[in-house]
Protein backbone atom coordinates (compact mmCIF):
# COMPACT_ATOMS: atom_id res chain seq x y z
CA UNK A 1 0.00 0.00 0.00
CA UNK A 2 3.22 2.17 0.28
CA UNK A 3 5.29 1.52 -2.82
CA UNK A 4 6.20 4.22 -4.81
CA UNK A 5 5.85 4.49 -8.14
CA UNK A 6 9.66 4.15 -9.06
CA UNK A 7 9.28 0.73 -7.09
CA UNK A 8 6.56 -0.49 -9.26
CA UNK A 9 7.71 0.29 -12.64
CA UNK A 10 11.33 -1.62 -11.47
CA UNK A 11 13.46 1.67 -11.55
CA UNK A 12 15.91 2.73 -9.85
CA UNK A 13 15.40 3.65 -5.93
CA UNK A 14 16.74 6.34 -3.51
CA UNK A 15 16.43 8.30 -0.60
CA UNK A 16 13.02 10.09 -2.14
CA UNK A 17 11.16 6.58 -2.51
CA UNK A 18 11.27 6.43 1.40
CA UNK A 19 9.98 9.94 1.30
CA UNK A 20 7.18 8.57 -0.90
CA UNK A 21 6.24 5.40 2.19
CA UNK A 22 6.42 7.89 4.94
CA UNK A 23 4.39 10.08 3.00
CA UNK A 24 1.82 7.49 2.91
CA UNK A 25 2.31 6.34 6.19
CA UNK A 26 1.67 10.37 7.84
CA UNK A 27 -1.29 10.24 5.45
CA UNK A 28 -3.00 7.19 7.20
CA UNK A 29 -1.83 8.76 10.47
CA UNK A 30 -3.19 11.90 10.03
CA UNK A 31 -6.57 11.13 8.20
CA UNK A 32 -7.29 7.42 9.25
CA UNK A 33 -7.46 6.24 5.69
CA UNK A 34 -4.59 5.29 3.18
CA UNK A 35 -3.94 7.79 0.78
CA UNK A 36 -5.05 5.06 -2.34
CA UNK A 37 -7.72 2.12 -2.01
CA UNK A 38 -8.64 -0.78 -4.25
CA UNK A 39 -10.16 -4.38 -4.28
CA UNK A 40 -7.12 -5.44 -6.43
CA UNK A 41 -3.70 -5.45 -6.14
CA UNK A 42 -3.07 -4.32 -10.05
CA UNK A 43 -5.68 -1.30 -8.96
CA UNK A 44 -3.81 -0.02 -6.35
CA UNK A 45 -0.49 0.12 -7.85
CA UNK A 46 -2.24 2.00 -10.86
CA UNK A 47 -3.81 4.59 -8.31
CA UNK A 48 -0.18 5.07 -7.08
CA UNK A 49 1.07 5.27 -11.05
CA UNK A 50 -0.97 8.13 -12.31
CA UNK A 51 -4.23 8.72 -9.91
CA UNK A 52 -4.35 12.72 -8.58
CA UNK A 53 -2.53 13.15 -5.43
CA UNK A 54 -5.47 13.10 -2.95
CA UNK A 55 -5.92 15.93 -0.53
CA UNK A 56 -5.72 14.99 3.51
CA UNK A 57 -8.02 17.70 4.45
CA UNK A 58 -11.36 16.07 2.81
CA UNK A 59 -10.88 13.58 5.34
CA UNK A 60 -9.29 15.36 8.18
CA UNK A 61 -10.40 19.53 7.61
CA UNK A 62 -8.43 20.20 11.40
CA UNK A 63 -5.13 19.32 9.47
CA UNK A 64 -3.41 23.33 7.74
CA UNK A 65 -2.51 23.99 4.46
CA UNK A 66 1.06 23.82 5.00
CA UNK A 67 0.75 20.36 6.26
CA UNK A 68 -1.42 18.89 4.08
CA UNK A 69 0.97 20.76 1.33
CA UNK A 70 4.31 18.85 2.43
CA UNK A 71 1.99 15.43 2.68
CA UNK A 72 1.22 16.30 -1.27
CA UNK A 73 5.08 16.81 -1.73
CA UNK A 74 5.83 13.98 -0.39
CA UNK A 75 3.65 12.06 -2.65
CA UNK A 76 4.40 13.52 -5.68
CA UNK A 77 4.29 10.91 -8.31
CA UNK A 78 8.23 11.85 -9.69
CA UNK A 79 10.86 11.02 -7.15
CA UNK A 80 12.62 14.86 -8.38
CA UNK A 81 9.65 16.66 -7.10
CA UNK A 82 9.76 15.49 -3.28
CA UNK A 83 11.60 16.41 -0.86
CA UNK A 84 15.27 15.00 -0.84
CA UNK A 85 15.52 13.20 2.11
CA UNK A 86 13.47 11.84 5.08
CA UNK A 87 15.84 14.14 7.00
CA UNK A 88 14.34 17.59 5.01
CA UNK A 89 10.91 16.40 5.51
CA UNK A 90 11.60 16.16 9.51
CA UNK A 91 13.15 19.65 9.29
CA UNK A 92 10.02 20.44 7.41
CA UNK A 93 7.42 19.24 9.98
CA UNK A 94 9.33 21.16 12.75
CA UNK A 95 8.81 24.48 11.25
CA UNK A 96 5.14 23.69 10.40
CA UNK A 97 1.87 23.51 12.19
CA UNK A 98 0.08 20.27 11.47
CA UNK A 99 -3.62 21.10 12.83
CA UNK A 100 -5.58 24.13 12.95
CA UNK A 101 -5.49 26.08 16.22
CA UNK A 102 -8.94 24.83 18.76
CA UNK A 103 -11.49 27.50 19.10
CA UNK A 104 -11.46 28.43 22.77
CA UNK A 105 -14.50 27.13 24.43
CA UNK A 106 -16.83 30.08 25.55
CA UNK A 107 -18.57 29.94 29.07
Amino acid sequence: SYLAPEQIKLEPIDLRTDVYGLGCALFHMATGVQPYTASTTNELLTKHLIYPIPDARVNNPSLTAAFANLLRSMLAKAPDKRPPSVADVLKEVRNIQVLMPTPAATS
